[in-house]
C-alpha cells in the first residue's frame, strides 16, 4: 500500500534551517497577534459589564471606568494589529 501524501518529520527538518533565522521574529508576530485577540475577546466582557454594572445600576463612576477599558482594549487591539503586521 503506497504512502498518503503529505510532508514528513523529515521535510519538517528540512524546513527549520530557512526559519531558524527567523523564530525571533516570528516568535514576537505570534505573541503579538495572540494578544490582540485575547483584547478582541475581553470586549465583550466589557460590554456585559458597562450595561449590567454602569447603566442598570445608574452608576456613574462604573460607567467612566468600563468605557475608559472599552477604549483602551480597543487601542491596544488595534495597535497590537498594526505591530503585527510589522513583524510579518
Amino acid at each position: 500500500m503506497p504512502r498518503p501524501a503529505g510532508a514528513s518529520w523529515r521535510t519538517y527538518r528540512r524546513l527549520g534551517t530557512f526559519v531558524r533565522p527567523y523564530l525571533g521574529g516570528l516568535a514576537l508576530v505570534v505573541l503579538v497577534s495572540l494578544a490582540g485577540t485575547a483584547l478582541a475577546l475581553f470586549q465583550p466582557y466589557l460590554s456585559k459589564l458597562l450595561i449590567d454594572r454602569a447603566l442598570l445600576r445608574h452608576d456613574m463612576q462604573a460607567l467612566v471606568l468600563v468605557a475608559g477599558l472599552l477604549f483602551a482594549a480597543t487601542v491596544l487591539g488595534f495597535l497590537f494589529n498594526i505591530l503585527a503586521s510589522y513583524g510579518t
